[in-house]
């Protein structure tokens, strides 16, 4: 066997034995020609190397999420695009560019958090991303800490702040008020829209003018059709929910049951699970009004 491609593959095994909940990864270039792929094998209990291009299963969908996912940090973030993360009941899709010509993609089940995975990568590819030529990106720095701030709500929480004082005159004014006090929760929210599975916009709380709510939700629509086909192929179960993450910001695109998608934009985020934390915390009653069951938490 070529040397490089001896060395090569001793270190995504190794990078596999360091994330024990990695179920298939892959080098793949940005025209989704895959270069090196592995997945683990359940008879076995290894990852096994798969270098056929007939029996890819993540180039293609490497590829389709690379591009939608730079068209919503372009659009959302006004940024360039670092990673996504596709997550669903019974696990999640990690992809990201390296320099120009490449991306790497991973898939880990059973997962109790996001960022656990994430900081293993950030710890241990360096090597591996080495024999492509390429520096490893910035993920996530650091484990997650909660914020002293993340405190549990009252048992009927009463919305706060600006505007809440209104009298509230309809269903549609309460969800506005529910989405301004999630928004306020997760401190550098920017944007914040319900919207409806078909792409159709419902509410948005926006303090940059320059984004175009209409064109969000769009792209809202688009990446959860993505993402329910690439969940399901991949045997993951039910698409939950979809991050982007830009240099400038991070997007998140939270599945809530048949009808809608909401999705917020964030300008500074310390990890992903302590957004999904304060959110969990804060938006029983946004649910209650829309009708929908509290997704399963991790």
């Amino acid at each position: 066997m070529n040397d490089h491609v001896e060395q090569t593959r001793q270190k995504f095994l190794h990078l596999a034995e360091r994330i024990p909940t990695a179920r298939f990864m892959g080098v793949v270039s940005v025209d989704g020609l895959s270069l090196l792929e592995w997945r683990y094998d359940l008879t076995q209990k290894q990852m096994t190397e798969y270098i056929a291009m007939e029996e890819s299963r993540i180039s293609p969908f490497s590829a389709a999420m690379l591009s939608l996912g730079e068209r919503i940090a372009g659009e959302c973030t006004k940024s360039h695009y670092q990673f996504e993360i596709l997550e669903a009941e019974r696990g999640a899709v990690f992809n990201t560019i390296l320099g120009d010509e490449l991306t790497f993609t991973f898939g880990f089940h059973d997962h109790r958090s996001v960022d656990e995975p994430l900081v293993i990568l950030q710890q241990q590819w360096g090597d591996l991303l080495a024999m492509f030529n390429v520096k490893p990106p910035q993920l996530w720095p650091a484990v997650y800490v909660p914020p002293a701030d993340a405190r549990p709500p009252r048992r009927n929480p009463t919305p706060v702040g600006r505007n809440y004082g209104a009298k509230m005159s309809s269903k549609n004014e309460l969800i506005r008020q529910q989405l301004m006090l999630i928004a306020e929760r997760i401190t550098t929210t920017y944007f914040i829209a319900l919207v409806g599975v078909d792409g159709v916009q419902i509410m948005e709380l926006v303090t940059d003018d320059s984004l175009e709510v209409a064109r969000v939700a769009a792209m809202s629509e688009a990446m959860s059709n993505l993402g329910e086909r690439i969940t399901t192929e991949l045997g993951l179960g039910v698409h939950r929910s979809t991050v982007v993450r830009g240099a400038e910001g991070t997007v998140f695109m939270v599945i809530l049951g048949d009808e809608y998608i909401l999705t917020f934009g964030v300008r500074e985020v310390r990890t992903i699970d302590s957004v999904w934390v304060i959110l969990h915390q804060w938006w029983e009653v946004l649910l209650a009004l829309l009708g929908v069951p509290a997704p399963t938490q991790r």
